[in-house]
């Protein structure tokens, strides 16, 4: 969502070739650099930029994933097999964790086939896996931990989110004496996800197991 000159999403495409990668800044001058890099590391077939509002961009990635399974085409240059991501990095690390919201109800409209493990089946539903970036004061692990499940639950309006949600934690460096990066990775629940529509989802979960 905010790749900047691209150094996370052109080392993941170099490092590991079926990789799919779309990546997104809202500055021009990033995304220009971004596309340089692409070049020179030869993963133009790997690595789709965008340069667009990181809310937007995530909508609209969702949005065009209905296009998968129709006769319908996207206009756009991107690489159908990247449509349907399996994780969103946000390594904005001022304040990612703000941009949360536009998960909020994000995949109500969505083509459920795509975001399943069987198309047919309504329970195997498989969100991903949110990464987000954030500074904190504490320097306890512990307490850096519970400061970020407060701000994501907020963020994300849901007020169940628990440190059981997160599914990797770890520091990626200290800025200084008193300023830590880490980063918190967990899935986006289906609550959020779904928002109003969550009751039916567990509707056909409850149907499939009478």
């Amino acid at each position: 969502m905010f790749c900047g000159i691209g150094p996370l999403a052109v080392k993941s495409a170099a490092k590991r070739k079926g990789l799919r990668v779309v990546c997104n800044d809202l500055n021009p001058e990033g995304i220009h650099y971004c596309k340089e890099n692409i070049k020179m590391n030869k993963v133009g077939d790997r690595v789709t930029p965008f340069n667009m509002d990181a809310r937007e961009f995530v909508r609209f990635h969702v949005a065009q994933s209905n296009l998968l399974g129709t006769d319908r085409e996207s206009e756009l240059e991107i690489p159908k097999e990247s449509l349907k991501f399996d994780h969103c990095y946000m390594n904005l690390p001022v304040d990612a964790v703000e941009f949360l919201d536009a998960f909020k109800g994000l995949f109500k409209d969505a083509n459920p086939k795509v975001w399943r493990k069987d198309p047919e089946d309504p329970t195997t539903l498989q969100l991903p896996l949110i990464h987000v970036y954030g500074f904190t004061f504490e320097k306890e692990r512990d307490a850096a931990l519970k400061y970020f499940v407060e701000r994501i639950g907020k963020a994300l309006g849901f007020e169940k989110f628990s440190a059981d949600m997160v599914e990797s934690f770890h520091n990626i460096r200290d800025v200084s004496s008193t300023s830590h990066m880490y980063s918190t990775t967990f899935r986006l629940p289906m609550e959020v996800a779904l928002g109003d529509i969550y009751s039916e989802f567990e509707g056909a979960k409850k149907k499939q197991k009478v």
